[in-house]
């Protein structure tokens, strides 16, 4: 079962942070603490992975986000939440960065950082 969680719950919720959308995207602002695994290579990378590990899908809106779990349902993850809203809802406190580096908003989920990629 997919389950979709708030913003404000994603501080409390001990889980695997994937974001879903493409590198771009995740460069500009990102929630603190999520791996970025874009949609059209999850089912690959989450070969590694724990299939009752909790992990909570992360996009822009919440559609890919929702797409991917319902991917990886399929291939049997049973621990499954999307961010409501996505980043757009602001992942618990939004921080934005505009290109000249500088952050706007509160900070305390959404920033940019050093772009993990999830190489396994």
């Amino acid at each position: 079962m997919i389950r979709f969680i708030p913003p404000a719950q994603l501080e409390t919720r001990a889980a695997r942070l994937i974001d879903v959308r493409e590198y771009p995207e995740f460069a500009a602002a990102a929630i603190v603490g999520s791996v970025l695994v874009p949609l059209s290579t999850i089912e690959k990378k989450a070969e590694d992975w724990k299939k009752t590990a909790g992990i909570v899908l992360i996009c822009r809106s919440g559609r890919r986000a929702l797409d991917a779990a319902q991917r990886l349902e399929k291939i049997g993850f049973t621990d499954l939440a999307v961010l409501e809203g996505g980043v757009e809802a602001g992942g618990g406190g939004a921080q934005e960065h505009d290109p000249s580096g500088e952050a706007r908003g509160d900070g305390k989920r959404l920033a940019r950082h050093g772009c993990h990629q999830d190489d396994r």
